[in-house]
């Protein structure tokens, strides 16, 4: 539960991302469970894997709502739309016997906790031409920057009219290059800038729970295009573990 709670800040503090049309698609899904060895009472743990696909610019997977983006989607899905409806009447009826959500798990590796899986974004952009004739700087153009970039590297894409070297180029503003040469560099000249760019600080967060299951928010175009997620519950004391497997 420590890893649930965690990520519930992660939400509260990030807000909630505006949801794009969905492509969201269940392919396969597994229901099972294990019983607590315990001479009390009959104790069970209940699991439900489910096997997503989606675009990268998917960003609501409201799990916790039966009428909300996720289950639309998979629902409406051509070729799984009916695993879809089987899926969401298997958790419901799990719903209906569940004490408590114990862990999520399959989301780990979308998490930016200092490895690849939420990396920098590498760019880079042209400038606008030069046209200083008297300066031996120049301010231009180059679409796109931003003052929160790191600048890698930047070089003469286009000779200047004047063949002057480039002898330093920093980011002015966003989207501002200055570009400083030996003399005047007159016309012509652009140079390429490439750039690292901080992603978001997480690639998803859960921003709520709801009916004992995770509404799962993630960043537009870092969001995964395939994923397994197990949900684990504990159930009511004395309930049955619910077993279904469709898909293949």
């Amino acid at each position: 539960m420590k890893f649930i709670n965690a990520l519930l800040l992660i939400g509260m503090f990030f807000g909630l991302a505006t949801p794009a049309l969905a492509t969201f698609s269940l392919t396969k899904y597994n229901a099972y469970g294990f019983i607590i060895d315990s001479d009390i009472r009959k104790r069970a743990i209940q699991r439900m894997t489910l096997h997503i696909t989606a675009a990268n610019t998917d960003t609501d997977l409201d799990i916790g709502d039966d009428s909300g983006t996720f289950w639309t989607a998979a629902e409406a899905d051509t070729t799984y739309g009916d695993l879809g409806s089987k899926a969401l009447d298997t958790i419901q009826a799990i719903d209906d016997v569940v004490k408590a959500l114990n862990d999520i798990n399959g989301l780990e590796d979308y998490a930016n906790n200092g490895n690849a899986a939420c990396p920098t974004i590498d760019g880079y952009c042209d400038t606008a031409a030069t046209d200083e004739t008297g300066a031996y700087y120049d301010l231009v153009t180059c679409t796109g920057l931003l003052t929160t970039d790191t600048i890698r590297s930047v070089y003469m894409k286009t000779t200047n009219a004047n063949k002057t070297a480039l002898t330093g180029a920093y980011l002015s503003a966003s989207g501002t290059m200055r570009l400083e040469f030996t003399s005047s560099p007159g016309a012509t000249g652009v140079a390429r800038v490439s750039y690292d760019r901080a992603a978001a600080s997480k690639c998803y967060y859960i921003s709520s729970i709801s009916s004992y299951r995770p509404n799962i928010v993630f960043i537009s175009g870092q969001a995964p295009t395939s994923m397994v997620i197990t949900l684990e519950w504990e159930l009511t004391d004395e309930k049955y573990i619910i077993r279904a497997d469709y898909g293949s």
